[in-house]
């Protein structure tokens, strides 16, 4: 009976040192929660009446931190007497390390977010400039185009009447400022007095 209860507690200790061995801190953790992880395990390990050096422990978390403690865990490895140095040691300098390391992310978020701020008020800058500009440009094309056309064909091509009655010719002042006469159409002319087309009564051969 003595004989099982042992092998059954040798199996909970090599189940929780195999757990031990594999575990690591993830990154939603804080080095709180890990190390309370950490303690419940080795505390689990000793009330079964195994034991577990302090130095080991130690090593151990170093090992286990991610990718953003590996700065601190490297010089807490090389320069650091990992002999004498205790759980709590360890775990106090992560924690300090993480408090820098969020301190750090809050401070480049208000960058980010300040950039982010600044290039919004910059695109309304230019936005507000570009339709100023535009309203500008409509207006002048709007004013500027009055009286553009204003007198356009004055005097130019005018023609007199300088006959009155049947037969009479109108009168275009040329460039050279002398007078062209010119006839009209004579094909569309109906002469009152033999009804035919092509002359005026003026004109007509006929008795």
């Amino acid at each position: 009976m003595d004989m099982g209860a042992d092998r059954v507690r040798i199996a909970k200790v090599q189940s929780l040192k195999a757990e031990f061995e594999i575990i690591s801190m993830k990154e939603p953790e804080t080095v709180d929660d890990f190390s309370a992880k950490i303690s419940n395990i080795v505390s689990n390990i000793k009330a079964l009446g195994d034991t577990m050096d302090e130095v080991y422990v130690v090593q151990k978390i170093l090992q286990a931190m991610p990718s953003k403690f590996v700065q601190i865990a490297s010089t807490n490895e090389q320069f650091a007497n990992l002999d004498t140095m205790t759980v709590e040691e360890v775990v106090g300098r992560l924690q300090a390390h993480e408090v820098r390391i969020q301190v750090h992310e809050e401070v480049d978020e208000n960058k980010l977010l300040l950039t982010h701020e600044e290039w919004s008020e910059r695109n309304k800058k230019q936005s507000n400039q570009k339709e100023s500009k535009n309203k500008q440009q409509g207006n002048s094309s709007i004013y500027g185009g009055r009286g553009k056309d204003r007198g356009k064909g004055r005097g130019r091509g005018n023609w007199n009447n300088s006959g009155r009655g049947r037969g009479g010719n109108y009168q275009n002042k040329g460039s050279d400022g002398q007078n062209q006469t010119q006839n009209y159409e004579k094909s569309k002319i109906q002469c009152y007095n033999c009804q035919e087309y092509g002359h005026y009564a003026s004109e007509c051969k006929n008795p």
